[in-house]
């Protein structure tokens, strides 16, 4: 009777997780809550829910990262790039408003026109050395003809009531 050599039954075998492997687990799921936190910022009152807007502030930073480590898990094959893939999709509204992409003419002037100026308190101690500064301001801004003006070191000065 011939005998049969078979190879002893293996067993399964068990994943060896490295500091490595350890690492990127919590990278991805850091970055993966973070950024949903950081697209929750809009829709959540600060008041009520403050730490969510800390996420908020940095929303473009994360969710690029998010797009790094789902570009890198298609690379590798991993299935978390499911979980990257869907907080993309998530947060996809959120960052194109934090950027337009807008094809209309941007010559339109039915908005509203800002002017913010450092008027350095209308050269009141004469540093330029001249004295047409002011007069100066005052036609750049008429020139400019703007919906709102804010002034930046702006100084207002009261003048003494005499009482005739």
């Amino acid at each position: 009777m011939p005998f049969k050599i078979t190879a002893p039954e293996q067993e399964p075998r068990k994943k060896k997780y490295t500091l490595f492997s350890f690492l990127r687990f919590i990278i991805s799921w850091s970055v993966l809550i973070s950024t949903l936190l950081a697209c929750l910022a809009p829709y959540v009152n600060p008041q009520k829910v403050w730490f969510i807007a800390l996420f908020g502030l940095g929303f473009v930073y994360l969710y690029l990262l998010n797009i790094i480590l789902l570009v890198i898990n298609i690379v590798r094959k991993r299935k978390i790039l499911f979980l990257h893939l869907m907080v993309f999709l998530f947060g996809i509204r959120v960052f194109l408003n934090h950027f337009n992409f807008s094809t209309s003419n941007p010559s339109n002037n039915d908005g509203i026109n800002l002017l913010t100026y450092n008027v350095r308190v209308f050269d009141l101690y004469n540093w330029s050395k001249t004295s047409e500064t002011k007069a100066e301001m005052f036609e750049l801004i008429k020139n400019q003809n703007p919906s709102i003006v804010c002034f930046q070191n702006f100084i207002r000065v009261q003048l003494p009531i005499t009482v005739i």
